[in-house]
């Protein structure tokens, strides 16, 4: 094991309310990390990384007003530096979006379920800035990125469209990593963004 996974004081979370909150706890675990489970405020405490899984955006938009946690996350993320990650229906609620659930910590606009419906779901081996190998990309009713602003990096394209992105310690994917047993992408949100 890379000494960086046993020395560091990272705390990670997981918003779990719905969508892939074990497998992404199982990626985790994979790289030498546990994360725990955020539902309330309290949870928060001492975070420096949070994942926001797929799942239904809306519904885990309203369950982020009524717990108080979009502010608690938005304010950790502004004012302690906290380190956020959203996938699919994530990555709507990161993006900028006119929506009173969005977080809007990050000049993207995503599209929702722009490549379908669940059965037009589908998986695509695409190149990223992350290594040499193809990463083996699961789209799920996957929202598309229908524009990124000024000084987003874009470290992944599909069919010419961004598909993982970030921009001041927040990161983007509209696929599911956590639906793979490749770790390099939850390995770059936890040791080396910047």
């Amino acid at each position: 094991m890379d000494e960086r996974h046993t020395t560091n004081k990272k705390q990670i979370g997981i918003i779990a309310f719905q969508g892939g909150v074990s497998e992404h706890g199982t990626l985790c675990r994979t790289i030498g990390l546990e994360a725990r489970p955020v539902r309330a405020i309290e949870d928060m405490r001492g975070l420096t990384h949070l994942i926001v899984p797929g799942g239904e955006s809306t519904v885990i938009g309203r369950f982020l007003l009524q717990t108080g946690l979009k502010d608690a996350i938005l304010d950790r993320w502004k004012q302690a530096g906290l380190y956020l990650f959203g996938t699919c229906a994530g990555a709507i609620l990161l993006g900028k979006n006119a929506s009173p659930y969005s977080l809007n910590c990050i000049d993207v606009v995503l599209d929702r379920n722009a490549y379908g419906s669940q059965l037009h779901s589908f998986s695509k081996n695409i190149k990223t800035t992350l290594g040499d190998e193809s990463f083996p990309a699961v789209f799920i009713r996957a929202p598309k990125i229908t524009s990124a602003g000024e000084g987003i990096a874009i470290l992944a394209t599909h069919e010419g469209n961004p598909v993982l992105c970030e921009k001041n310690r927040v990161l983007l994917s509209t696929f599911h990593p956590e639906l793979t047993h490749d770790t390099r992408i939850h390995n770059y949100f936890l040791f080396d963004m910047k």
